[in-house]
Formats: C-alpha cells, sequence, structure tokens
C-alpha cells in the first residue's frame, strides 16, 4: 500500500483530506506528497475498546431491534420468508425447526422446510409471516450484533472490512482479523494486540496519518 492507496483509503472513509477522492487517482506525486504531510499532521482516528477491538466511531452499543441491526425490511409474503432466512441463517433455523414440529404431527408433509412452505396452506404462511415479523422486532441478542459485525453493519464491522481488505500495515501494528472461521478467535472484528501506546508510536514513527484512542476514557 503506498501513501496514494493509503489516502485513497481515508478519503473513502470520510477523512477530510485537501483533495476528493477522485482527484487523488491522477493527483501528481507532489501533491500526494502534500495532502501526505497534511494528513500526517491530522490523523485519523481509530476507537480500540477494552478488549482491544477496533470501531470508526465511540458510539454506545446501545439495544436496538433485530431489524434496525440488521437492515431488514419486514415480511409480507413467502418470498420474504426466502429472503429473509437467506440473509440471516438463524431465522432460517427456525422455519427449520417450526418445520420439524409440523412433520412429527403429520408425516406427510413436505421433507424439507423450502418445500413444506412453498406448499404451504394460506393460515400458514400468515402464520409465518407473523412469526418473521415478531422476530424481527425483539431485542438483537449477542448473536445478532456478532453477525452484523461480520456483515460490516456496525461501526465495528465497518473497521473489520476495511483493516481486513484495505489496510496494508497490520502486521507493523500487531492487527489481527478475527472472525467466524478462526478457530483462535473469542472475538470479532479487527483486533489491535499491541496497546495503544506502542501502536500509536509506530504510527508516528512510520509516519502514518491514522491515531488510536480508548473507545471509553
Amino acid at each position: 500500500m503506498n501513501r496514494r492507496q493509503f489516502l485513497q483509503s481515508l478519503a473513502a472513509l470520510g477523512y477530510g483530506i485537501a483533495l476528493p477522492a477522485g482527484a487523488l487517482a491522477d493527483a501528481p506525486e507532489a501533491v500526494i506528497e502534500q495532502a501526505w504531510e497534511a494528513a500526517v499532521g491530522n490523523p485519523y482516528t481509530f476507537y480500540v475498546d477494552t478488549w482491544g477491538i477496533i470501531s470508526f466511531s465511540k458510539d454506545e452499543l446501545w439495544a436496538r431491534p433485530r431489524a434496525e441491526l440488521l437492515g431488514l425490511l419486514p415480511v409480507t409474503s413467502t418470498v420474504g420468508l426466502f429472503k429473509l432466512a437467506d440473509e440471516v441463517g438463524a431465522f432460517g433455523s427456525i422455519l427449520a425447526e417450526e418445520h420439524a414440529r409440523q412433520r412429527a404431527v403429520d408425516p406427510a408433509i413436505a421433507a424439507d422446510w423450502p418445500s413444506w412452505v412453498t406448499g404451504a396452506r394460506r393460515d400458514t404462511v400468515t402464520r409465518l409471516i407473523r412469526r418473521a415479523n415478531a422476530w424481527l422486532e425483539e431485542i438483537a441478542a449477542p448473536a445478532d450484533w456478532r453477525f452484523a459485525d461480520l456483515k460490516g453493519y456496525t461501526d465495528r464491522g465497518q473497521a473489520l472490512v476495511y483493516f481486513r481488505d484495505e489496510f496494508g500495515f497490520n502486521d507493523l501494528f500487531g492487527i489481527a482479523i478475527c472472525a467466524d472461521g478462526d478457530p483462535d478467535s473469542a472475538f470479532v472484528g479487527a483486533r489491535l494486540q499491541t496497546g495503544l501506546d506502542e501502536a500509536n508510536l509506530r504510527a508516528v514513527a512510520n509516519r502514518l496519518p491514522i491515531h488510536f484512542v480508548p473507545w471509553r476514557t
């Protein structure tokens, strides 16, 4: 990651660089150097919680309905049931459990839940839609927050995506990408392992325009 790319990645985050993100691609090197020096003098701030997870903001993680956290709309049809199950596997599990209960009573129904939902009577579909919307309005559980972080729906999740896909200095700062599928991780997010003071010393020593502060002070 060179300086031009670094500035472009910060501009994409909304950092107020003197040049618009589009102009950075074609700006002469002298202009890039000038913008870099300005950025080093006013570095982009990331927030780090007590577990080392990096976030774009220090907003409180207040309780909110599952639909709001995950950006999901109310379900109104069978198509909506399938879409919700496809987007959020936890709801697909709910449908699978409901299908298993119904099949225990009536073994003649379809052997898999998608076929069952597709061929269900109107009153059954209506009941499933009510169940889906009630589930969407429940307060998000820890598993929902984890899912939202992995999808980049939260400030922590957006930081995870940035440090995983854009940032080119994770090794320098000891930033670990912790996500599902990592058996050694108890966290989800981009995790700063060097500590705030050490990370900021490394940023200054390498003249990189970023700065880390505690999520709570």
